[in-house]
């Protein structure tokens, strides 16, 4: 699917959530809903209905597929990587620049 999902015209918006379509009682998504709701998703933050609806749509569309794959392979790696040391001297420069000098450790 990109960009509409087909055959909008036998379906219905949902008043709560008036971006998102229903067709028969699946809850239809386009891409640009996917990318509007990918936050939330990958957090784990949305409606079990929504998450269906989600991984129905990437089932279809590989590019959707792909992005929210990228996204969470990114964040995996992320939270396995320790956070780098700044050095001193940054450090101390970020400290003056945002008037937080009485907060170094010296």
């Amino acid at each position: 699917m990109k960009g509409k999902a087909p055959g909008r015209q036998h379906e219905r918006r949902l008043s709560c959530l008036p971006d998102l379509w229903l067709c028969g009682e699946m809850l239809m998504l386009t891409c640009e809903e996917i990318l509007n709701l990918l936050s939330e998703y990958v957090d784990g933050q949305l409606s079990p209905d929504l998450c269906e609806a989600i991984e129905r749509h990437m089932a279809e569309c590989h590019n959707c597929y792909v992005v929210v794959d990228s996204l969470r392979k990114t964040l995996i790696l992320y939270h396995r990587l320790e956070p780098p040391e700044m050095p001193r001297d940054v450090e101390a420069r970020l400290f003056r620049v945002l008037n937080l000098e009485d907060f170094l450790n010296d």
